[in-house]
């Protein structure tokens, strides 16, 4: 193991706790409603819980360094380009009080937005810009 696991986490089975959370009233209801299930996920970015979904991603961030963006090494390195970007994108929700936010969910719209923008080519992301 490339990282020694923290001396609090070897108190507790984690696939218990996971196991133990998919089994409760809350976890039930979320999951029929298609649109809530995300909540069921220990974050946006992660997969959907099976059971062993926490010990597995913890074996994976003990052996291979990953972080909490899923990858080696830490956050991804975004370019000027992307930080313009994701500027320019935030210019449309500035001056927005939070319950306008919240009723168009713009958080969840504007990421997904600025997730979609980092995937285009540099090419691209320069006509965008323009």
């Amino acid at each position: 193991s490339k990282f020694a696991p923290h001396p609090t986490c070897k108190t507790y089975d984690i696939d218990a706790i996971e196991q133990s959370f998919m089994s409760t009233t809350l976890y039930a209801l979320i999951e029929k409603h298609p649109t809530m299930r995300p909540l069921n996920k220990p974050s946006m970015n992660d997969g959907i819980l099976n059971g062993t979904y926490c010990s597995s991603y913890n074996h994976l961030v003990r052996t291979q360094g990953l972080s909490i963006w899923g990858q080696p090494g830490g956050r991804p390195v975004r370019s000027k380009l992307d930080g313009a970007i994701k500027e320019q994108i935030n210019l449309g929700t500035e001056g927005l009080k939070p319950e306008g936010s919240a009723l168009f969910n713009i958080t969840g719209v504007r990421n997904e937005r600025i997730r979609k923008m980092f995937r285009l080519s540099e090419e691209e992301k320069k006509v965008w810009l323009k």
